[in-house]
């Protein structure tokens, strides 16, 4: 009976549970609406705090930014910086055969300091 019942819903589109896609699953790529890059302020540079982060999180059938989360153990204060600037983001609903649904992104943000840059000298 369960191999029947899976039939139908799958022929029918039904679904039984919340289903989460991966970006190669989906119609296009998620279309940004707002999308700030993290600032990275000039005393973290100074004290010598750099490094990736990784951000994982889920962009709803809305658009909007669900439950960022960083992966691995990089400086808190970086992390901070990276999950605040992709709470903010926005997006078009991502889409599966024209349908908004659930979507898993992974972001990769890099710090590092710049170069000073040379002032000019009369």
């Amino acid at each position: 009976m369960d191999l029947i019942s899976a039939r139908f819903a799958k022929v029918f589109n039904q679904v039984d549970a919340y289903t989460t896609y991966t970006l190669s699953e989906l119609d296009g790529p998620p279309v940004p609406l707002t999308a700030r890059s993290p600032g990275y302020p000039q005393e973290l540079g100074d004290r010598g705090v750099q490094g990736d982060v990784t951000v994982d999180f889920f962009i709803d059938e809305q658009g909007a930014v669900r439950m960022p989360f960083v992966v691995g153990h990089p400086s808190t204060a970086l992390a901070n910086l990276a999950v605040d600037a992709v709470r903010r983001w926005t997006f078009e609903p991502p889409t599966r055969h024209r349908r908004p649904v659930l979507v898993h992104v992974r972001q990769l943000f890099r710090f590092k300091p710049t170069a000073p840059t040379a002032s000019a000298q009369p």
